[in-house]
């Protein structure tokens, strides 16, 4: 009997510990996937935003150039009426300004059209990403309160059979997943704006009417569809780097980490500094993952919340951990209250990762006195050696 209560208590323990685990997985990648769901629609917002200011001015450009274009033709008219008063030069001059006019206006309102058409098809794909943020946002609310529920109630008993080796495999495991999904989701940004530049097709289509009228005017065009195509691709590279940077495999944390901190600071205007204390070495990969993300999660609420003009980092390396500090000169806030909000998925991220690797996080911020957090990550002596 004994033997059997036994057989049915490990059971019981490996069930639990299993449902745990595969929580704990489900809970990072949710908040994982929320984050780059609203990093994705504030890009979209902003871009959005732009098109709109450059189809404004578009839309003042045409009405200009319809009342440069009912000049010329009003002038044209005076002159077919009247030939016999011009000479073959005027008379000349009268009909070019009219076609350049006409010209100038098609070339605008094709534009406008062209406009229009990436505005709208932005605002449809910011409504959906909108609706993506809201699903997200009430899985992560309902995983974390059964998570809460479960774990309140079971975490003695699965206590009590959780050793060190086993933490460690769930440890891979949950940053392998949050890993794997983040390279998908790489994948389907790089998709979505690449499909985007498709729309600077049409404008090729403008330039080929411009090389029958006006020359001079297609290779400004083309010069300007050049440097449009460069900054596009440049931003999808950008984006795919936030998500994966190829550094953090090849090279290691640290050039992963300036090669990051370089890209922000030229794209923002924000004043970053970045010091290495200590023998610089390669971590495990899981560690070296989650200091990368710990730091470009801290680094990324300076930029979007802090209203700072400078930031920053430091790494320190130690034999058996590794200190890392992020400080700003922003807006700060009120930590306590931060805490207390669940909408707050970058501190909430944070925390998960600290915890699942047994480090610790510190946040010190007070409204107007910026902010300061701190990362300590433990390095197993075997494998840091």
């Amino acid at each position: 009997m004994e033997v059997l209560a036994a057989q049915g208590t490990d059971q019981i323990d490996a069930v639990i510990k299993e449902v745990i685990a595969t929580m704990e997985r489900g809970r990072g990648q949710l908040l994982a996937i929320a984050d780059d769901a609203r990093q994705q629609f504030e890009e979209f917002a902003q871009e959005l935003a732009r098109v709109k200011e450059e189809a404004a001015r578009q839309v003042d450009l045409v009405d200009r150039l319809e009342r440069e274009d009912r000049r010329a033709r009003a002038q044209l008219l005076q002159v077919s009426e009247n030939m016999s008063r011009y000479t073959e030069d005027q008379i000349r001059a009268a009909y070019d300004l009219a076609r350049e006019a006409r010209v100038r206006l098609q070339v605008a309102r094709e534009r406008e059209a062209l406009l229009r058409r990436e505005r709208d098809a932005l605002e449809l794909r910011l409504k959906r990403l909108r609706e993506t943020v809201r699903r997200a946002e009430d899985l992560v609310n309902s995983v974390g309160l059964a998570f809460q529920v479960i774990t309140g109630k079971l975490k003695d008993l699965a206590g009590q059979v959780e050793g060190l080796q086993r933490r460690g495999r769930l440890l891979a495991t949950v940053i392998k997943a949050q890993e794997e999904e983040r390279r998908r989701v790489a994948r389907e940004i790089h998709d979505g704006p690449a499909q985007s530049l498709a729309n600077l097709v049409l404008r090729l289509e403008v330039c080929e009417k411009l090389m029958e009228s006006d020359l001079e005017r297609a290779r400004s065009e083309v010069e300007n569809l050049k440097k449009q195509l460069r900054d596009s691709l440049q931003e999808v590279r950008r984006i795919i780097f936030d998500l994966r940077p190829l550094a953090l495999d090849d090279l290691g944390l640290i050039p992963a980490l300036r090669a990051y901190l370089d890209g922000i600071g030229q794209r923002t205007g924000l004043q970053v500094a970045m010091r290495v204390l200590g023998e610089e070495r390669r971590l495990p990969s899981p560690l070296e993952v989650t200091l990368f993300r710990l730091v470009q999660e801290a680094v990324s609420n300076v930029w979007k919340h802090a209203r700072a003009a400078t930031v920053s980092v430091k790494v320190e390396f130690l034999p058996d951990r590794v200190n890392a500090i992020v400080e700003d000169d922003g807006l700060g806030f009120d930590v306590a209250a931060a805490g207390q909000d669940d909408r707050h998925f970058g501190l909430a991220g944070m925390r998960e990762r600290v915890a699942l690797v047994d480090g610790s996080l510190e946040i010190e911020s007070q409204p107007g006195r910026g902010t300061r957090v701190s990362f300590v990550i433990p390095v197993p002596r075997e494998e840091g050696e």
